[in-house]
């Protein structure tokens, strides 16, 4: 996954087998083909199992945000744009639930709240749990490793929701119900057909909106386009960053496909940069001109990687790990200055005076 203009350490790429054809529509090398097909009937017999199961309706309004490929389609943008539109324009008590990636196994329910610049962190056995069992205090450069980077970053970003990190997502709803909250947000739930859900939020990336059509490991769909059926909207993301011709492609498709559907076209709009522990926000063309290092560990690095360079910065060494991989302190060293998002951001453990983040919000894509 070579990107034209950049360089890309290929020790870190050799971590990524997934990621060298997860954005390239032709998919995987034929070679492989025959097995990984094989392989894909797995995940199409657990889909058929999920759907086989009983389904819990919730007492509580709730949302569910997620995609229908493997890779970054933009979720947490989108939850933590709706999350703060609840809260501010309609002043209701939000709850986001997720499995928190990447983040230490608990299998109980783990509550997150803003805390003063820090993060209240409150582990429950069960959704019974009237009082928690454990409750501590911690530096939101220490949380991501028990509520996961994602939540992490949504409470950095929004002081006045709650996370709850849960792998059993039923419980985690019905914990929600006994505490209050007027919505629940599930993230990454589109393939969770256990819960019910008053709207079902499909993102799709116009990047590679499904890849070679086939099921994970043989393509990048997690499960058949046939499920698009179920969302209730579908918003397509990183409209920018691929030309109107391939945009008119999906909009035909889509539009046969399932013509009732609502379907919002956005883009990922670049705030400001900033450093962790810092009120202070440097304009987007902060950079410009400069020669900076380059780490990115998301689901979708090419987005980030784009928005630098459509900004003129000189990009020296460019570090892509995989998803949820936390900021590798003690390997990159540089006297650089450091971009990253700020998923990754929230990751740094030591001090790094020279680490900056990329703050992005959704904005609705003009066609115009």
């Amino acid at each position: 996954m070579e990107l034209p203009g950049f360089f890309c350490n290929d020790f870190n790429m050799k971590k990524m087998p997934l990621e060298k054809y997860v954005y390239d529509e032709k998919g995987p090398p034929k070679v492989l083909l025959p097995l990984l097909k094989g392989l894909s009937y797995f995940q199409k017999w657990g889909m058929w199992a999920r759907s086989k199961r009983k389904v819990y309706v919730p007492n509580i309004y709730t949302v569910s945000f997620g995609g229908i490929t493997v890779g970054g389609v933009g979720k947490t943008p989108a939850v933590m744009e709706r999350a703060e539109k609840e809260i501010e324009r309609n002043k209701r008590k939000i709850c986001v639930i997720s499995r928190g990636y990447a983040s230490e196994k608990y299998r109980g329910i783990v509550e997150g709240i803003y805390h003063k610049g820090k993060v209240c962190v409150r582990r429950y056995k069960s959704e019974r749990d009237s009082s928690p069992r454990q409750e501590e205090i911690l530096p939101l450069n220490k949380v991501y490793k028990i509520l996961g980077d994602e939540l992490t970053l949504m409470l950095y970003r929004l002081h006045n929701i709650t996370v709850i990190k849960a792998p059993n997502r039923i419980r985690a709803v019905k914990w929600a119900e006994q505490k209050g909250f007027d919505i629940v947000i599930l993230d990454d739930a589109y393939q969770y057909l256990m819960v019910g859900r008053n709207e079902n939020i499909l993102l799709i990336s116009a990047l590679n909106p499904w890849g070679n059509g086939l099921i994970f490991p043989a393509g990048i769909l997690r499960e058949p386009l046939t499920a698009i059926q179920r969302a209730t909207e579908i918003w397509i993301t990183h409209c920018d960053q691929v030309l109107k011709e391939k945009l008119k492609k999906i909009k035909k498709y889509l539009t046969e496909m399932c013509p009732e559907k609502n379907i919002r076209w956005t883009y990922h709009k670049p705030l400001y940069w900033n450093k962790l522990d810092s009120i202070e926000k440097l304009p987007v063309d902060y950079f410009k001109d400069k020669e900076v290092d380059v780490f990115c560990a998301i689901g979708n690095p090419q987005s980030f990687l784009h928005i630098i360079k459509k900004h003129q910065i000189y990009i020296r060494n460019t570090y892509i790990h995989r998803d949820h991989t936390p900021f590798p302190c003690k390997t990159l060293k540089t006297d650089r200055p450091v971009l990253t998002t700020e998923k990754n951001l929230l990751t740094v453990e030591e001090e790094q005076a020279e680490v900056y983040a990329l703050c992005i919000g959704l904005s609705d894509y003009s066609w115009d």
